[in-house]
């Protein structure tokens, strides 16, 4: 089962992309270009507190957190 959460917390963006199989491995070298290359990006675009990270709980589950700035909105 996958589940998708946004929320915002403290002037940022927290997206929560997660799975239920935990099959995530950790890549080793020359392997998993596209999530390195998104992190790499969002950091250079806005900054080093920002970007991907991913979690896993073996045969649980997996997580990606996408961190992206959110100002609150002026009312």
């Amino acid at each position: 089962t996958a589940r998708i959460r946004a929320r915002r917390e403290a002037g940022h963006a927290l997206i929560e992309i997660e799975d239920d199989a935990g099959t995530y491995v950790e890549p080793v070298a020359g392997d998993g270009l596209g999530l390195r290359s998104v992190d790499r990006r969002i950091k250079t675009l806005l900054g080093p507190e920002y970007g991907v990270a991913v979690s896993s709980v073996p045969g649980v589950l997996t997580r990606v957190t996408v961190r992206v700035p959110a100002p609150e909105e002026a009312t």
